[in-house]
């Protein structure tokens, strides 16, 4: 069993059930149903997360997440540009990403099946969640190991790309950005939940 992680590409498992001519493709229904279901539970973790509902709205929106100390909005702070929606294409890659690798009887004579799942990795979210002003660099990831220049983010509604505030030379304030358990997290449950599926 892996042990749940960003970095974990999939998931292994077994399915039990007794022999039978049947047996396989009663499997992969089994597998495919729990992935539907897993996907759904993670899908609706993702859009009530309230990073993801502050980013989702934009540069007028509240910082709900307690990210930034209540200073703007992380749709500003990261610097995405007016009308971008940054939150889209990191759904559609966690929408889109869970695949049955392979399904294969376990060996030993054991009267179970082995099941390969692939997982989202850290380098897809990675690569689905550039920051604007330096594409190697991930706001996904930056928001659970930390983003810097809260203390030069002057919130100025109109200004800057995303119209919510612009980075200055100068320090401003004291604080630091508060790291947030995020994807990490909603993996963590998706793999729970997935073990949790298959084997009931």
């Amino acid at each position: 069993m892996v042990r749940p992680g960003i970095n974990r590409r999939q998931l292994r498992s077994s399915i039990s059930r007794q022999l039978g001519p049947k047996l396989r493709r009663d499997a992969v229904k089994k597998i495919n149903s729990s992935i539907e279901r897993a996907r759904a539970l993670m899908l609706a973790e993702f859009d009530a997360s309230l990073i993801t509902k502050e980013i989702k709205g934009g540069a007028g929106m509240n910082n709900i997440s307690g990210t930034l100390g209540g200073i703007g909005n992380l749709f500003s702070f990261i610097g995405f540009d007016d009308g971008d929606r940054p939150i889209l294409a990191v759904r559609r890659l966690l929408e889109n990403s869970m695949r049955v690798v392979s399904v294969r009887k376990a060996s030993g004579g054991e009267l179970a099946f082995d099941v390969v799942i692939d997982l989202p990795s850290k380098e897809d979210i990675a690569a689905s969640s550039p920051v604007p002003w330096a594409a190697a660099r991930s706001w996904v990831i930056g928001i659970e190991q930390g983003l810097s220049g809260l203390g030069q983010f002057f919130v100025k509604p109109g200004a800057g790309r995303s119209g919510g505030g612009i980075q200055i030379g100068g320090t401003i304030r004291s604080g630091r950005f508060k790291n947030k358990k995020y994807i990490s997290a909603i993996l963590n449950h998706l793999q729970s939940n997935l073990m949790q599926f298959l084997k009931s």
